[in-house]
């Protein structure tokens, strides 16, 4: 099963350094911004987002997501935060 989960991300992720890019143009975030990402799964994203932002929370209600975003996606002005947005 994990190597399923290993092939799967990686031909997901062809495409993601085009999703950063137009991500980054649609928010223009400034190196003084805080950041809060809703929903931020593994932490995939929310880790760049912190490289250019001032401080970012990740906020994700799966515990499971929210361990590997924190073993995996980690930054000086990143946390992870267990709760739900609604």
């Amino acid at each position: 099963m994990e190597k399923i989960g290993r092939v799967a991300r990686s031909v997901l992720s062809l495409n993601r350094h085009r999703e950063y890019t137009h991500l980054m143009r649609m928010l223009r975030l400034r190196p003084s911004d805080r950041l809060l990402d809703v929903g931020s799964g593994d932490g995939f994203w929310t880790v760049r987002f912190a490289s250019q932002c001032a401080r970012v929370v990740g906020l994700e209600p799966d515990e499971q997501l929210l361990g590997m975003a924190k073993r995996l996606h980690t930054a000086p002005n990143l946390t992870y935060v267990r709760g739900v947005a609604e």
